[in-house]
């Protein structure tokens, strides 16, 4: 039987059932990864087309790479359609599935996962064209062991500019700051206390920044953050013993995700995202592409439209009289 087998010490999917399969492209430090394709015969009258995603700019299509890694294959007709088949390997296992479930940025399934060549050139436009929501900076500061603040609330919105300014909420120096602040009855069992402040970013104001500035620009957001919870919590800074800051950068290290975005896609996101699998049947997205909103809200809604539509076209195939050599 012609096997369309990709190997990769990569762990990046999980097994649902024996039909359907996910993958992600989120990535992080570690120990380098090497592909090694290998593509037995393909049935007569067939083509193979592969890519895999190679984060941190080490490679555009395949060979080694840090992190978590993906790779999918497709077996197409001649003709220059594609259709997706046998997908990635788990733990030494080479999974089959006939639908295959992408939860990374849609823009990050079509050019990076998938590649444009597989698609018709007004999809690859259509996908190029979609904006991708602005970033956002993380300040983690937990609570000494033993030590505790006050409740001043879960979620603290704050801001020292003086009228609203959706500019001012994404500027570099913004005021603007949610303090999300976790106590030991938001987690029974556990006697600690943990702030979580968030601040809207832009990619291209972090990304432009030397090693040297980017460590002091994060500095600066810890220092000002702790001096903003001060006067809610006066004293706070002296309880705090962990002290950490995420940046649009560290979003895009960790996800891959186009220009580190927090928050998927403008709402043009959505069509593409749905035409996924008519341009390249068994290929399905997954994530947030703005329908209500963008944010985990849409994210779930759209998570349970694609999993109907994903259970109804393996039922029709379940259903069908034959099932095409390629999703055998």
């Amino acid at each position: 039987m012609a096997r369309n087998i990709i190997r990769t010490l990569a762990t990046a999917t999980t097994l649902l059932g024996a039909t359907a399969c996910t993958l992600d492209s989120f990535g992080g430090p570690g120990s380098t990864m090497q592909f090694d394709s290998a593509f037995d015969s393909a049935p007569a009258g067939m083509e193979v087309a592969t890519s895999s995603y190679a984060p941190d700019g080490m490679g555009a299509w395949g060979g080694p790479f840090r992190g978590r890694g993906i790779a999918v294959g497709f077996w197409g007709a001649n003709s220059g359609t594609h259709s997706v088949n046998a997908t990635v390997n788990q733990d030494g296992r080479v999974i089959r599935a006939k639908a295959v479930l992408s939860n990374a940025n849609i823009k990050n399934t079509v050019f990076r996962l998938a590649g444009a060549p597989n698609f018709p050139a007004g999809y690859a436009a259509a996908a190029e064209a979609v904006r991708i929501n602005s970033s956002s900076c993380q300040v983690y500061l937990g609570i000494r062991k033993g030590e505790s603040i006050p409740h001043i609330g879960d979620l603290v919105f704050t801001s020292e500019n003086p009228t609203f300014s959706s500019r001012e909420l994404t500027d570099f120096r913004t005021t603007s700051r949610t303090f999300s602040v976790y106590y030991p009855d938001t987690r029974p069992g556990s006697d600690r206390y943990t702030v979580v402040v968030s601040l809207n970013g832009h990619y291209a104001d972090w990304k432009q920044l030397s090693d040297e500035d980017y460590e002091r620009e994060k500095r600066r957001l810890i220092d000002e953050s702790i001096a903003a919870l001060e006067r809610y919590i006066p004293g706070v800074g002296a309880k705090i013993d962990w002290k950490e800051a995420a940046t649009p950068r560290t979003i895009e290290r960790y996800t891959t995700h186009f220009g580190g975005t927090s928050f998927g896609t403008k709402f043009e996101g959505l069509k593409v995202s749905m035409d996924l699998p008519d341009q390249l049947p068994g290929l399905y997205h997954a994530g947030s592409v703005g329908i209500i909103m963008s944010g985990w809200l849409g994210t779930i809604n759209y998570g349970v439209i694609v999993a109907n539509k994903i259970d109804k076209a393996l039922f029709a195939l379940k259903s069908s009289p034959t099932v095409p050599a390629a999703a055998v």
